[in-house]
């Protein structure tokens, strides 16, 4: 019998395996779609709304995450030549690789960066990573995601900053779907209180409610890059020379855990492959051609036995625990309790008033 073909979009390489896809009669998937809506809306051509966004940036506070990773150092460097200069925060929860570490340092070393850093309690990150691991579910990674955004709107709020920058860029690096990355803190808790060992404690974690308080409060995020014609690739030469930055290999592979959960979990127990969603963004950017996609997604992630056997170890289980749990069923956020019917309530209010 011949394997089923999978359709894939015509324009980018998203496919059928992603969730939530759609086709149009032409076989442009949704996501080509949105991508071309947010241009519309961005309109990254238009340098005056581009510095009415700055604007505040120039007079305001404003707050920063770094994480050694492209798009975080790219940002900050450019902001800094600008003469914008946030506070800088750094979240560490245990899983950095030395090259994010080098990278931060030097960053804030050569930009004289008003930098703080905030370490998680490593006991409770692995716990809640655990947990998601016996729950079966792909985004296992949903610790240091709930942990990273309430710090920085918990420190804005503190600090009375209203503004906070995002590296993020829907242009470089696409949107996940939600079958994919589900970022809860309601989530976390359903799945730690079901497989967790340990009490979390006063853990950062965001969660809808915490969100809309911080935004009714007027705090404010703002995403630079989006509006910029950014190049991740340009910008990894240019940071290599200027500040003797280290490339790690991969979207998010600056965090051995974020590494792990894209190279291997997902990859190999979910067929997920992320990569998708990021080339295809940059297919439509003009960064990457199709066939340059299509190539690179024929060749595996890599994941050695040496870094699986790291994680293995310091998670505290044995590999025979762990090969019980990527050898089990799979389940979905829809099995937890999270924050989903509330965001799809306010989702379809939000549709309709923009009818009227």
């Amino acid at each position: 019998m011949r394997p089923k073909s999978i359709r894939r979009c015509t324009k980018c390489v998203i496919d059928e395996t992603v969730p939530g896809v759609t086709f149009d009669d032409a076989g442009v998937c949704n996501h080509c779609h949105e991508y071309f809506k947010l241009i519309m809306q961005l309109k990254p051509e238009d340098d005056t709304k581009f510095d009415r966004i700055l604007e505040p940036l120039y007079i305001e506070k404003s707050i920063m995450g770094l994480s050694g990773g492209v798009d975080s150092s790219y940002l900050i460097h450019w902001l800094v030549k600008n003469n914008i200069k946030p506070l800088v925060v750094t979240v560490d929860g245990g899983w950095d690789t030395d090259m994010a570490k080098n990278n931060v340092a030097n960053l804030v070393s050569k930009l004289n960066l008003n930098h703080m850093e905030i370490k998680l309690d490593y006991d409770v990150v692995n716990d809640i990573q655990l947990s998601f691991i016996k729950a079966g579910v792909i985004d296992i990674d949903n610790a240091d995601d709930v942990a990273i955004k309430e710090v920085l709107y918990r420190e804005a709020n503190i600090r009375n900053i209203k503004y906070i920058i995002s590296g993020s860029d829907f242009k470089t690096e696409g949107k996940q779907p939600r079958g994919w990355s589900f970022i809860d803190g309601t989530y976390v808790r359903s799945v730690h209180k079901k497989y967790g060992t340990i009490p979390l404690g006063d853990f950062p974690m965001i969660t809808i409610w915490k969100q809309a308080l911080y935004h009714f409060s007027g705090i404010k995020v703002i995403k630079p890059l989006e509006y910029m014609a950014y190049n991740p690739y340009l910008a990894k030469d240019f940071l290599a020379k200027e500040y003797g930055w280290q490339d790690y290999g991969g979207k998010h592979y600056e965090n051995h855990y974020t590494k792990f959960v894209a190279a291997y979990w997902c990859y190999n127990k979910f067929g997920a492959d992320k990569r998708k969603i990021e080339y295809s963004a940059q297919i439509l950017s003009g960064l990457m051609t199709r066939e340059e996609a299509i190539e690179k997604l024929a060749v595996a992630p890599k994941f050695s036995r040496k870094e699986l056997l790291y994680i293995i170890d310091n998670l505290g289980i044995s590999i025979e625990e762990f090969e019980k749990y990527y050898n089990g069923d799979n389940h979905t956020f829809a099995e937890f309790t999270t924050s989903y019917p509330i965001r799809k309530m306010f989702s379809s209010i939000t549709k309709r008033l923009k009818r009227l």
